[in-house]
């Protein structure tokens, strides 16, 4: 039902900004420009995930949010970004963790439970992987560079 709700919603949204000659959906020639439609769609991905960066939305939520299907949406969020949903996410988690270890007090089991890792050490195994530091060590060279 929501996945028919969000299609709905997008549909009505789409020939709003058609019948109103919003260029968000129209070209020159007065038709649909999906190349703009798919960019700014990446975008309200982008921004949605920036938003529950302290959950983990699934593929099947996020689509149903947008309206497509799960596969759909994979496939166009990588064209747009060269990344999977799920790396992308993961990415910004470890970016947001960085800034809360060099801005903030909290510890590690903290920043992990704030950003939704199921644990300190699966952070910390994917804090590494993506930074190439462990956060303790990251830690440590932010204090060095203050």
């Amino acid at each position: 039902i929501n996945y028919v709700s969000c299609s709905l919603e997008r549909l009505l949204n789409m020939l709003y900004c058609r019948q109103n000659q919003v260029k968000y959906y129209l070209d020159e020639s007065e038709k649909i420009n999906r190349r703009i439609h798919i960019t700014q769609l990446t975008g309200d991905i982008i921004r949605y995930l920036e938003e529950n960066i302290n959950r983990n939305p699934s593929i099947e939520e996020i689509s149903a949010k947008f309206g497509l299907n799960p596969n759909t949406l994979m496939k166009l969020f990588k064209q747009e970004t060269t990344e999977s949903v799920v790396n992308y996410l993961t990415k910004l988690k470890i970016k947001e963790a960085m800034r809360l270890i060099a801005e903030s007090s909290k510890n590690f089991t903290e920043i992990s439970e704030d950003l939704g890792f199921s644990s300190v050490s699966y952070f910390s195994r994917v804090f590494k992987k993506i930074s190439g530091y462990t956060p303790t060590e990251f830690s440590r060279l932010r204090s060095k560079k203050r």
